[in-house]
């Protein structure tokens, strides 16, 4: 881990996040996603990441607004941060919000069922990818994709979970 370890904060809008997460010992396991993107990327700030656990409608409202997107989504990112390179550290020495992951609780069920994966295993990937967005890291061009899903993949592996992209 870099200098300064990051500091994580929760808000949950459904209860249904709370509900599945009385079932697993998830937020070690957030924190541990958090810290290990974070060292994957290099970042050398203090730092705070936010996370919210919504539901689809809301996300949806979020999607329509932010995206033109009239459909609810896994996960959104809303970065405080703009990058000329992907995951460069600003030379500070204040606490910099990173920015906000959004993530809607029904629609990552739903796609862990589709996928046959563990929900705690689809939700570290969605975390991870939340987190590589707050950096700057996208996936609309080619070039960029390979590099934010190569990153996906090294960090989960870090994480002993498989590729998502296999």
């Amino acid at each position: 881990m870099g200098k300064y370890k990051p500091k994580v904060e929760l808000k949950f809008e459904s209860d249904r996040w709370l509900e599945e997460m009385m079932r697993a010992d998830w937020k070690q396991f957030l924190l541990k996603c958090v810290l290990v993107t974070f060292e994957k990327v290099s970042w050398e700030c203090r730092s705070i990441v936010s996370f919210v656990f919504t539901d689809d409608a809301s996300i949806m409202r979020l999607n329509e607004k932010y995206r033109d997107q009239e459909k609810p989504t896994n996960v959104l990112s809303f970065p405080q941060l703009e990058f000329k390179t992907p995951g460069n550290s600003p030379e500070t020495t204040e606490t910099i919000h990173i920015g906000d992951v959004v993530l809607a609780f029904e629609t990552i069920l739903k796609e862990s069922i589709l996928y046959k994966l563990p929900f705690l295993t689809h939700l570290s990937h969605l975390v991870v990818h939340g987190i590589l967005h707050l950096f700057g890291f996208d996936h609309i061009k080619s070039a960029e994709a390979e590099l934010m899903e190569g990153l996906e993949i090294s960090i989960l592996k870090d994480l002993n979970i498989s590729n998502p992209y296999a």
